[in-house]
């Protein structure tokens, strides 16, 4: 009789980076929002994320996008923000675990550079 294969925990396959960045919620369930929240990632890789636990009533079903301002800007200092679609893998009391499922880049206009663009709408407004 063959001995059955132990198969560890799913593991990253690519390389995840320690990047703790605190990051806002919605729970999905069915396109109904459920839960909107906040929390902080522990390590992120191109197909996962781990983050500090976030409590949920129910688990099975739900979707959550998420947003967070990465540090990295633009080369004319525009700064991103990741937005990601994900799924929960593994709820867990001291680390979640979500499957990403979209990402994109989002530029986020620093406060200075909204007044500018502002005041320029307004000059041409005023003729």
């Amino acid at each position: 009789m063959a001995t059955p294969i132990q198969h560890e925990p799913l593991q990253y396959t690519r390389p995840s980076f320690p990047i703790q960045l605190r990051f806002s919620y919605t729970a999905e369930m069915y396109d109904q929002v459920i839960q909107n929240g906040t929390g902080e990632t522990v390590e992120i890789s191109s197909r996962q994320i781990r983050v500090r636990p976030i409590t949920l009533s129910t688990w099975g079903a739900a979707d959550f996008v998420m947003a967070l301002d990465w540090p990295a800007t633009l080369e004319d200092g525009t700064r991103l923000q990741l937005v990601l679609r994900a799924r929960p893998i593994e709820p867990g009391p001291t680390i979640t675990r979500l499957q990403i499922v979209k990402h994109e880049f989002r530029t986020r206009r620093t406060l200075e550079r909204r007044m500018v663009v502002d005041l320029r709408l307004a000059a041409s407004a005023a003729g």
